[in-house]
Formats: structure tokens, C-alpha cells, sequence
């Protein structure tokens, strides 16, 4: 069963969501504004593009900073959230992700996203925001592969990555 998402107010809803997520150590911002003006419009449209989805569960693979689970929350309130981060990253390992964990009132889950931990078919939305670039090209296939196979039928893949154009900056950063 689809449930269409309440797109009235969305903008604010990600936007109030973010400015309440704990800023980790290792980011460079020192406050929300610029996180919320740099990621609202990336975060508002993953949202749009999964407003169809079936009823259930949503999965958040890289849980990071917190903001694509964020936004989720904000968009889809009681709907159960999984975050799943790599379990060789420290993150997982420090006080920071029990805290990001209940901002965003999500399950978290350290696993390999090349071998995700779930049943076929648990999820109406698989959200794999800004990660890609973190695995090999040759990964890839089976980073999408996994997502497709824990997707619930009809259910929604939103895969993001930086643009080069970003990329480039932070590289000459």
C-alpha cells in the first residue's frame, strides 16, 4: 500500500530537523545554517523523489552526519528508520552515534552495505545518499544490487553523490 507524503511544509520540516542534529568533531561547520543551506534542496528533493513509496520501513545506508536520516524523519514521521553505517568507521564506536541515533529516532545498524543484514523486500525506501563515491566503481553494481534486493515491490531507491563540480571544490580544499 502507497502513502502519499505530505509535501505542505516540507522544506521546513527538513530544515527544523537538521538545525537539531548534534554537530560531530570532525565537521567543519561550527553551526546549522550553513548545513541546512548547503544540503535543504539536496534533502528536499531525495524526499520528493521517494514520496511515492510503499507503507514501511525506511533504510538510511551511511548514516554519517545525520542529515539524509534527518530529512527522512522529518518527511516520514512514525514510519520505522534504520541507519546503517560501516563498521569500520569510528563513528560507530564513539558516544556521537548513540546521540545521532536519537535525534533522528532511527535503529542503527554497523553492517557492510555491499552485504546488507536484512530480509528481501523489508523497505519501502532505500536512501543511499552521498556514499557511492565512497566505494570502488566496482562496487557499485552491488551496492545498487543490495539496495534493489531488501526494496519491498514498488518500493523506492534515491541514490545521490556529489556533482564533480562539488567534488572538484573539496578537493582543492
Amino acid at each position: 500500500m502507497t502513502t502519499m507524503l505530505d509535501l505542505v511544509g516540507l522544506e521546513e520540516r527538513i530544515a527544523l530537523g537538521l538545525r537539531t542534529l548534534p554537530i560531530t568533531e570532525e565537521q567543519w561547520e561550527r553551526d546549522h545554517d550553513p548545513i541546512v543551506t548547503e544540503n535543504l534542496p539536496r534533502l528536499s528533493e531525495m524526499v520528493r523523489a521517494s514520496r511515492h513509496a510503499p507503507s514501511g520501513p525506511i533504510l538510511d545506508i551511511g548514516l554519517g552526519y545525520g542529515y539524509s536520516a534527518s530529512a527522512l524523519r522529518s518527511a516520514y514521521g512514525g514510519r520505522p528508520l534504520v541507519a546503517l553505517e560501516h563498521p569500520s568507521r569510528e563513528l560507530t564506536r564513539r558516544p556521537i552515534w548513540s546521540t545521532l541515533l536519537r535525534a533522528v529516532d532511527a535503529v542503527g545498524v554497523a553492517a557492510d552495505a555491499l552485504s546488507l543484514p536484512f530480509r528481501e523486500g523489508s523497505f519501502g525506501v532505500v536512501a543511499a545518499c552521498e556514499i557511492v563515491e565512497h566505494i570502488s566503481p566496482a562496487d557499485a553494481p552491488r551496492l545498487v544490487a543490495e539496495a534493489a534486493r531488501v526494496l519491498q515491490p514498488g518500493g523506492i531507491l534515491v541514490l545521490t553523490t556529489p556533482n564533480l563540480v562539488s567534488l572538484s571544490n573539496r578537493l582543492l580544499i
